[in-house]
């Protein structure tokens, strides 16, 4: 299979890869539930992956546009959360900022709608749905950004213990367990990561493994290996 890398971006070709339900469920299973089967194509929604939004502060509002990379609405016993995907290829050691941004702005989102309805709906009452946003790292290199708000200061003692802290999720695919997703083609993509790292750049591993294409085309996006695979 050719493929033409200066065509293939890592951030087009995962979005396209975790937009199939199946995938994104099977992931997140893994990386945030143990690989226990708590979700299923059937419970998830995909959303808008728009942040876009203003930030009204007095005489000084602030405009914010940004997109996610994956947003879906789950279901876990009737209950409803978010769940986003960020995917990078590199250390990004502004990360914790980034997805806090992205998280407070998934809830004043939510504040606008509840503000809407509030003007049809006297009774209307304020439910925030809870946010979970995972980063799943690409990159050859062990990461070595922060990982939280508190990551990124220099803090008194005396205000260690009184300071919020946002903690960002970042995965490693380096240091997953392929063998513990049920979807073949995440599988391939992880497992054919793995070994194109620990064989030094090697593309053996490929020749001999059937994969499907949406496969190999996040493959040769990530490695960069486009024309050999």
């Amino acid at each position: 299979m050719r493929l033409a890398t200066p065509l293939l971006k890592p951030d087009a070709t995962l979005k396209n890869f975790f937009h199939y339900k199946s995938r994104f469920a099977d992931i997140i299973n893994l990386v945030c539930f143990d690989g226990q089967p708590i979700l299923s194509r059937n419970s998830l929604s995909n959303e808008d992956t728009d942040m876009s939004t203003v930030f009204d502060f007095d005489e000084h509002p602030i405009s914010f546009n940004a997109y996610r990379d994956t947003l879906v609405k789950v279901s876990v016993g009737g209950i409803y959360a978010l769940i986003a995907i960020e995917n990078q290829k590199a250390i990004d050691y502004h990360i914790p900022v980034r997805t806090f941004v992205y998280d407070a702005s998934s809830y004043k989102k939510q504040y606008q709608d509840y503000l809407d309805e509030k003007k049809w709906n006297k009774e209307a009452k304020l439910k925030l749905i809870p946010i979970i946003t995972v980063v799943l790292y690409y990159g050859e290199r062990k990461w070595s950004g922060p990982r939280t708000l508190l990551d990124m200061m220099e803090l008194p003692e005396e205000m260690k213990g009184i300071m919020n802290d946002w903690n960002t999720h970042i995965i490693d695919v380096k240091e997953l367990d392929a063998s513990l997703l049920t979807d073949k083609d995440n599988r391939d993509l992880i497992e054919g990561l793995q070994m194109f790292y620990k064989w030094q750049g090697d593309l053996e591993f490929f020749k001999e493994r059937k994969m499907s294409r949406d496969t190999a085309i996040v493959l040769a996006s990530l490695v960069d290996k486009g024309e050999e695979l």
